[in-house]
């Protein structure tokens, strides 16, 4: 059995404008990561943003949740962090006869708020069971700031697919303009947990270029222990400010670091919107390694419509909890009836569905 999946790689560095260097070469993985370069193999054609399809063997995986993850190498041989999919592989027996897939014929668009399905904003195609198109939106009525824009297509049959939505920024066009050469990055500076303002944050030297690669030492000597935010933005030769990016860390008093030790991962546990304690929760063991890897079978039988939490953490051999990790989910209890069953369904947004039937069953991605 072949499946394609969509894929959108990218090296743009925050909201500034500049270059990254050329992705030449991918590979994908299940489930498991064997390591950079010992994935498969998948190519395309060199340029700085890429986005196609590739054809994945999932023949051999067996019936349930699965992920799938994609990475990129670029002309210097940097590899990209992976980006990860869940999907779900069903039971042969389980699979209906599939009727021959309908074309989409037209699609829709609409900024902000949802007009109702069938009232936004038309757009046209050459009807094909899949697209990659491209549409004019008028903002000009938009006020400054963040806005989402959303999209959905109907087939020919009437069916209408769930909306995707993609956020971006209005900027006042006397702040901004565009220009055939754009400048070089000529400054760089970080701020933690308050921004000072632009320009008044702690500089970092770099050297002038079209793109920034770095590796800084900053200075955390008089932070509190806890949680913290380090904020980055950069600045061009024609005085231009990005928007800055921002990290979270983890400040910790060095006498309380134990030694340090080749502790493994050994459990972990997890829990919905309200912490029981540590390992209070819903704790599984299992085979003992350095990475955590894993699919949750998480019952949502008894959790009300709306928006939850499922938070999750892991304990290595030392008995020591990490800090959690936290996903959003939603809960409806409302679907169409009898839908058709795609490849990617989708019920509420931050949620993966399979459907078979009427049968719904619900899982967090």
């Amino acid at each position: 059995m072949l499946k394609y999946i969509f894929f959108v790689c990218s090296l743009f560095f925050f909201n500034a404008i500049f270059f990254a260097q050329n992705l030449t070469s991918g590979e994908y993985f299940f489930d498991q990561d064997g390591g950079i370069g010992n994935g498969i193999p998948f190519n395309f054609e060199s340029k700085a943003e890429v986005i196609g399809s590739i054809e994945v063997d999932v023949s051999t995986l067996t019936p349930g949740f699965h992920f799938l993850f994609t990475r990129v190498k670029n002309t210097t041989g940097i590899w990209s962090h992976y980006e990860g999919r869940a999907f779900y592989i069903l039971e042969k027996s389980t699979v209906p006869e599939f009727e021959p897939q309908p074309n989409l014929v037209k699609g829709e668009w609409f900024i902000d708020n949802d007009p109702g399905t069938g009232k936004g904003f038309a757009f046209n195609f050459s009807p094909n069971t899949s697209i990659t198109t491209a549409f004019e939106a008028d903002l000009t009525n938009l006020t400054n700031g963040f806005h989402q824009l959303f999209v959905r297509v109907v087939t020919e049959n009437g069916k209408w697919s769930h909306y995707e939505g993609r956020m971006f920024y209005i900027v006042e066009p006397s702040n901004y303009t565009m220009s055939e050469t754009q400048p070089m990055l000529s400054t760089a500076e970080f701020f933690i947990d308050v921004d000072p303002g632009v320009g008044k944050a702690k500089p970092i030297v770099m050297t002038s270029s079209d793109s920034l690669a770095m590796v800084a030492d900053l200075d955390i000597t008089n932070i509190s222990e806890g949680m913290h935010t380090l904020s980055l933005r950069v600045k061009n030769t024609k005085g231009k400010w990005s928007l800055y990016e921002q990290r979270n860390f983890y400040v910790i008093n060095q006498s309380t670091i134990p030694p340090l030790t080749s502790s493994k991962l050994k459990a972990y546990e997890w829990f919905v919107d309200n912490d029981p304690g540590f390992g209070k929760g819903n704790k599984l063991s299992r085979k003992i390694s350095d990475t955590l890897v894993e699919v949750i079978d998480l019952s949502v039988l008894n959790l009300s419509d709306g928006e939850h939490k499922i938070f999750i953490r892991v304990q290595n051999t030392l008995n020591q909890w990490s800090l959690i990790e936290v996903r959003k989910f939603n809960i409806c209890s409302t679907v169409l009836p009898n839908p058709e069953i795609v490849s990617s369904p989708s019920a509420c947004a931050g949620s993966t569905i399979t459907l078979t039937g009427k049968a719904v069953t619900g899982a967090v991605s």
